[in-house]
């Protein structure tokens, strides 16, 4: 039987603070040595954090078994960070087809438009972008678990810093102190070219997609706000709504708990 573990507050905030000690103690820069390169020393040191301003966003990683966009690796193509993957069904398959804009003009001036605008609001007087289909990729492998990569931010300006904006529509900015700002990957997938065929059925197969920006629903907002809590919340975990649900668990007055606890997200 496994022992009692004490889940109590108490507990836990006692065994966070050893975790701050086990990191900051007789910390030493010139005492790291990388693991495959024996000449390469540390120079800086960054805090890890979660990273508030993309948290609620929701990221896959895709891999092509070649580049996309039929051109050669040496030739710049400033259409390829600003696709559309769009799910697509057959009668008997699932796929992504695959858009591009029609020059490189346009996806500059798409990504310039995006670039200068805050976060969630819409410009006045947009125009569309075009985007054009390319060819449709198959999926040959999905990850649903990615514990080993994930988006990392290096922020080197100091607290007292320029201000950023969050994410939520109406929070007010915040300043964001030195860290090294991470992001979890949802899944992975490798792609492939599929292979045409004229014989294949299509649910609603668009040669065009006509790009413009909408603002947020209060619906959406919510999900977000709610997907942000996990990191800037310090109670999420104690006062989320499905924890028995999650981890089955039962604690009596004294705050202890047998068996296993699951800190499920």
């Amino acid at each position: 039987m496994s022992a009692p573990i004490d889940v109590s507050r108490g507990a836990q905030l006692r065994d966070i603070e050893a975790s701050f000690a086990a990191c900051n103690d007789n910390f030493s820069l010139s005492s790291l040595r990388h693991p495959n390169k024996p000449g390469v020393t540390a120079v800086e040191s960054y805090e890890v954090l979660p990273d508030a301003e993309l948290w609620p966003n929701q990221y896959d990683l895709f891999r092509f078994s070649e580049r996309p966009g039929e051109r050669s690796v040496d030739v710049a193509d400033p259409r390829l960070d600003c696709a559309i993957l769009r799910p697509m069904k057959s009668d008997h398959d699932s796929f992504l087809a695959y858009y591009l804009t029609q020059d490189d003009a346009s996806a500059l001036k798409f990504k310039e438009t995006r670039l200068g605008m805050p976060p969630y609001k819409v410009p006045e007087n947009q125009e569309e972008t075009i985007f054009h289909f390319v060819r449709d990729y198959e999926t040959v492998k999905v990850e649903q678990e990615v514990p080993n990569e994930f988006l990392l931010v290096l922020y080197d300006d100091p607290p007292d810093g320029p201000e950023d904006l969050t994410n939520g529509v109406d929070r007010k900015p915040r300043r964001r102190g030195q860290g090294a700002y991470y992001k979890n990957i949802e899944r992975k997938m490798a792609l492939k070219k599929k292979r045409a065929n004229i014989y294949e059925q299509y649910e609603d197969k668009w040669e065009i997609i006509r790009m413009r920006h909408a603002s947020i629903t209060k619906e959406e907002e919510e999900e977000r706000e709610e997907a942000l809590a996990e990191v800037a919340d310090p109670t999420y975990l104690m006062v989320r709504g499905d924890a028995d649900a999650d981890g089955e668990i039962e604690v009596d007055e004294a705050g202890m708990v047998n068996g296993g606890l699951d800190f499920g997200t």
